[in-house]
């Protein structure tokens, strides 16, 4: 069964992370310089909290829906399917740093053991080391599907006492504040996703379509008063809890333009910074970007990345994973 609504979401999502980052190179003194463009995008980073809800969501209907897929089966698949569209990006963009380091963010250096760390999305304190800059959420990604697998997957009332174990220390963290990825805040994200589909059928279908309305209505309140998310630790976990709550009403929407812009959300989610910021530069470097202003390479920039993420997908998530899954079962 595919959820339209969590494709709706997902799609939306990944368009919001791409209106924060143009926003942020929009803004950047060597572009515009204009700081109005960030401030105007800065709660499209909120993209990446719906992201995770989503994710928690879709896992236990995964789940749910191959209760015979074995634990190994399952890390493989999610594993695959995270590297095989993110390595030609990673290695695209680590090849560009290399040539041209003045692109790179402030803080990725390259060397041996940068490019070790993100060959394999290892956990760090610093996020401003990881090649793309939305490759952090993977690795946080990964640590879920690992925990998941080896907890709520297979292992009874145990397992998921662990995982709510994992989901309390993460809570505890906004205060506590360590730095260790495993108990990042925003793995709470997860829990809530994995709630969110567990509440599905307790919810009449008569109330799904009014509660949905005013959970987005929420999100977007949440979005104005609180973009930043270092603001205040209770809007982060209403984030969190509002997501879920569109996730687990969102099942009655049909198809839509944001849901196929969701199915292939993970091709854009890693695509359109590289392609952003291949544009800003050629733009610039041929002396055009100010004749056309800010809206005009925005809205240039915006097209070329959803066409050139939907040719990826079609590309590396389509055909080269398809090939790969008719040599590796992965069903």
């Amino acid at each position: 069964m595919k959820f339209h609504g969590i494709q709706s979401l997902r799609g939306i999502a990944a368009l919001a992370v791409m209106f924060h980052h143009l926003g942020v190179l929009l803004s950047k003194e060597k572009y515009f310089g204009d700081t109005i463009w960030v401030e105007l995008t800065l709660s499209g980073a909120r993209g990446v909290d719906l992201f995770f809800v989503i994710s928690g969501f879709i896992m236990v209907h995964t789940r749910a829906s191959n209760p015979n897929r074995t634990r190994t089966n399952f890390v493989a698949n999610r594993i695959l399917r995270i590297f095989v569209p993110y390595y030609p990006i990673y290695f695209f963009m680590t090849a560009a740093y290399m040539i041209m380091p003045s692109i790179a963010q402030g803080g990725i250096t390259i060397d041996v053991s940068s490019v070790i760390q993100n060959l394999f999305l290892w956990p760090r304190t610093s996020l401003e080391t990881y090649i793309p800059v939305v490759a952090w959420t993977l690795t946080l990604e990964l640590t879920f599907y690992l925990i998941f697998a080896l907890t709520i997957f297979k292992a009874g009332k145990f397992g998921v006492f662990v995982f709510s174990a994992w989901m309390v220390v993460c809570l505890l963290n906004i205060w506590f504040q360590s730095p260790l990825m495993i108990f990042n805040p925003l793995n709470l994200g997860f829990g809530i996703g994995v709630l969110s589909y567990l509440a599905l059928s307790y919810i009449p279908n008569a109330i799904k379509a009014p509660v949905f309305v005013s959970a987005v209505l929420i999100f977007t309140f949440l979005m104005i008063i609180g973009p930043d998310r270092d603001d205040n630790a209770f809007i982060n976990i209403a984030y969190l809890l509002v997501s879920g709550v569109m996730c687990a009403t969102s099942t009655q929407i049909s198809r839509n333009i944001f849901s196929k812009v969701g199915d292939f959300s993970y091709s854009l989610y890693l695509c359109h910074y590289p392609v952003l910021a291949l544009l800003f530069i050629i733009a610039f470097r041929a002396n055009v970007a100010h004749t056309i202003g800010p809206i005009g390479l925005a809205t240039l920039a915006l097209v070329v990345a959803i066409v050139g993420s939907w040719i990826y997908f079609r590309v590396i998530e389509v055909y080269l994973f398809g090939i790969i899954k008719r040599k590796i079962p992965l069903n």
